[in-house]
């Protein structure tokens, strides 16, 4: 980061900076975010350029959850037991329904 990590976190301490998310959620299946609308993103570019660093790869927005199956080998049979393993498919279940225009 340039060096400036310490000069820039100063200058920036205790200053409030809005920032604006577009309510329309997204996913791939596994994650899922909330985008910064392009209009919205200067101030952050601003600070982000300050510090050396360059526009981020997936740009700016919100992850606000993550599908993973928290117990990938449990026993299939018991509904519980598959209910604790069934997190990703379920996600992807999610966006297959707002895709189809059966839910949102």
């Amino acid at each position: 980061m340039n060096g400036k990590w310490e000069e820039v976190k100063e200058k920036w301490d205790g200053t409030e900076v809005e920032i604006v998310l577009d309510v329309d959620a997204r996913s791939d299946g596994l994650n899922w975010w909330l985008n910064i609308p392009n209009e919205e993103r200067d101030g952050l570019h601003f600070i982000r350029a300050e510090l050396g660093l360059g526009r981020p790869h997936f740009g700016l927005h919100m992850t606000f959850g993550t599908a993973v199956n928290m117990y990938p080998n449990t026993e299939k049979g018991v509904n519980a037991q598959r209910a604790k393993g069934m997190n990703e498919e379920h996600s992807q279940y999610i966006v297959k329904l707002i895709t189809d225009g059966y839910s949102y």
